[in-house]
């Protein structure tokens, strides 16, 4: 009985270490391009794959713009990708994407310090309990997409990308939004009932419909968008560890319950510096032309499911989010 104890152990941490291997060997970019001078944006680049990206540009010659809410974590990061990389042209702004006016006020002060970027990396996220933002607006809806698609909008209206100076737009989601619905009687989830995973996987389809939107309507212009999957421990899932909302703070999984989440984080997820390697590949690539339409995935493009190339509803979430968005200012409506 021992002996068949023993083997199933032995079989248990040997396929733990199997998985574990398969699951940390993704496609680590190759490129060796340089990027000095090159000024990039990396929202929530204060932790995980932000910062494993933010790190990685700096280490290429990248201005790297960290754009985050909290001050402290963004220093600290600053200080340790400054350290890390001997470049101190790594530097944070202040940004809430809960917030529409913190999201003006970030391109203003960016576009008044910096010009131009190369690159604008949507990255930050929130997945937790229902909330609303500063706005009104259902915080995950807003935080990971809205939020967003004003941030892109005002750089691109302000900072007129063209040819010689061109914008590529790296959407940051997740395969969660294969079987995602978006709802347009109800965007905000009030009459149906809100489910965090479903909640997070319409707002990752909603920003590879921003990506096509962004390429179909300025097809004629030097702005390119890409949306990339990094499949590694995001953000959001450490958030239901620990998740700092606008109104609160608060932790879920304390105890022996949060160890085992911390422990299934590290076995069964990817490291965030290897879930970075495709943005870092988005922005270090000669042309995105070939990447249109797709999904980049272990620095490869790959073919997106059926939801995600619905041009009409893509279409109507723009005009919605259009409206929802204070953008009386800017000169017109693209279409």
């Amino acid at each position: 009985m021992m002996y068949l104890v023993g083997l199933a152990l032995i079989f248990l941490i040997v396929s733990v270490i199997f998985l574990r291997v398969y699951i940390s060997s993704g496609t680590k970019c190759s490129l060796d391009r340089r990027l000095d001078g090159k000024v990039i944006i990396i929202t929530g680049g204060n932790s995980g794959i932000g910062k494993a990206a933010a790190l990685e540009l700096a280490k290429r010659g990248a201005r790297v713009i960290i754009g985050c809410r909290n001050k402290v974590k963004a220093e600290a990061a600053v200080t340790l990708i400054r350290r890390r990389t001997g470049s101190d042209a790594v530097h944070y702004l202040p940004l809430d994407l809960a917030s529409l006016e913190s999201v003006k006020q970030f391109v203003d002060m960016f576009i008044k310090q910096y010009g131009p970027a190369y690159a604008l990396v949507n990255n930050a996220g929130y997945m937790g309990p229902k909330q609303m933002s500063h706005d009104r607006y259902d915080l995950c809806f807003q935080v990971n997409y809205l939020g967003h698609y004003y941030l892109t909008q005002l750089l691109i209206q302000k900072s007129k990308p063209d040819k010689s100076s061109p914008l590529r737009v790296i959407n940051v989601v997740s395969d969660s939004y294969v079987n995602s619905l978006v709802d347009f009687d109800d965007i905000m989830i009030e009459r149906n009932s809100y489910q965090v995973f479903d909640a997070y996987g319409r707002t990752k389809l909603a920003l590879i419909w921003f990506s096509n939107e962004l390429n179909y309507r300025y097809w004629d212009s030097a702005v390119t968008s890409v949306p990339i999957h990094p499949d590694s421990m995001l953000p959001p899932f450490a958030g239901l560890l620990e998740v700092q909302s606008v109104q609160t703070s608060y932790t879920i999984g304390q105890g022996l319950s949060g160890r085992v989440l911390r422990l299934m984080a590290k076995l069964f997820f990817r490291s965030p510096e290897t879930g970075a390697q495709s943005i870092v590949h988005s922005a270090l690539v000669g042309s995105l032309e070939d990447y249109i339409g797709k999904l980049v995935y272990d620095c490869k493009p790959i073919r997106l499911a059926a939801v995600a190339k619905d041009h009409r509803k893509a279409e109507r979430l723009w005009d919605i989010s259009w409206d929802m968005c204070p953008l009386e200012d800017l000169k017109m409506k693209i279409h």
